[in-house]
């Protein structure tokens, strides 16, 4: 009998030893992205305890502490999990709205002092960042390149605009070049979803890079990958090709086109003329041409006759810089 009791009274003394050593977690923070949230904490375990130390993390809404008539219902995150984190996104917390958090560690039944965190998704700016844009793509326009950008999504594939309405992007962009010392990189700001990048040079490679940023909230992200494209425009030949191809739509009023290329841009004027039936002009039209000073131009002239057989003038020459009518 007194061996019994022995026996039930060094059980209890280690049964208390271990739930008064059992420490509570610490230094609790919240990891969110957009509106995916990570709470994570850490543990300093003493050798004395065993290795299966579990944790359980639990939240509810601020306001409902206040309540004095019922006690709080607390809703459970992750239960007597092993992992020093509890991920929350699947209960889609409210992004404006103030959550009160509490961990604590368990072994063998035994648990330690719950671990607190008041959390906003709004206002903590400390441990809430916004993610880069969700895709960047580039396509030619033109001489330019054009830059389209999707806003970064929250964990239900909505618009962060949705609760961030002065969501903006950095886009930064440079001529790639072997030698990084010597890059050149510009930045432009907007909160625009498609953006034009107009002052480049033809037949060059540029990069690109966005970040999403927010004044309001002081928040930026992390920089996109680069994405790099060639600004190629639209060759003397692509243009003589285009022109030579095209088929009239009548067979006595015929179109005369014109093309002019320089190295900044093309234009296209469009005549309708008409042409007899041994397939001569009529008439000699008259072509003008404006030009910047020492700025070249290149036209041409497909003339196709009645019967579909084609007879071509084509010519090329400049304008003067004092520029010709």
């Amino acid at each position: 009998m007194i061996a019994v009791f022995l026996v039930c009274l060094l059980s209890w003394s280690r049964s208390s030893a271990v739930e008064t050593e059992l420490p509570p977690p610490q230094d609790l923070t919240m990891v969110a992205i957009n509106t995916n949230y990570t709470l994570r904490w850490n543990y300093k375990q003493s050798a004395a305890l065993p290795n299966q130390v579990t944790f359980t993390t639990e939240f509810i809404s601020k306001y409902k502490l206040a309540f004095k008539k019922k006690p709080p219902v607390w809703k459970t995150a992750c239960k007597e999990s092993p992992e020093h984190s509890c991920e929350l996104t699947s209960f889609d917390l409210h992004y404006f709205a103030i959550y009160t958090l509490r961990v604590r560690a368990s072994v063998n039944g035994n648990h330690s002092a719950w671990a607190f965190k008041d959390f906003c998704p709004e206002e903590d700016s400390k441990s809430c960042g916004i993610g880069p844009p969700s895709s960047v793509k580039l396509a030619l326009a033109g001489y330019s390149l054009e830059v389209s950008i999707v806003d970064p999504l929250t964990s239900t594939n909505s618009s962060m605009k949705d609760f961030v309405t002065d969501l903006s992007y950095n886009i930064r962009y440079w001529e790639r070049h072997e030698d990084e010392e010597a890059l050149i990189i510009k930045t432009i700001s907007t909160n625009s979803n498609v953006v034009a990048l107009s002052d480049l040079k033809p037949l060059t490679w540029y990069c690109v890079r966005v970040q999403s940023y927010t004044k309001y909230y002081n928040r930026s992200s992390s920089f996109t990958s680069p994405l790099c494209m060639k600004n190629d425009g639209e060759t003397f030949i692509q243009l003589l090709l285009s022109l030579l191809l095209r088929t009239p739509s009548s067979s006595h009023n015929f179109v005369l086109q014109r093309r002019t290329y320089s190295y900044f841009r093309t234009m296209v004027v469009s005549m309708p003329l008409k042409i007899g039936n041994t397939g001569h002009l009529k008439s000699t039209p008259i072509i003008y041409c404006q030009a910047f000073p020492g700025v070249f131009f290149y036209y041409v002239y497909a003339v196709f006759s009645q019967n579909l057989k084609t007879s071509h003038y084509l010519g090329h020459g400049f304008c003067r810089a004092a520029g010709v009518h």
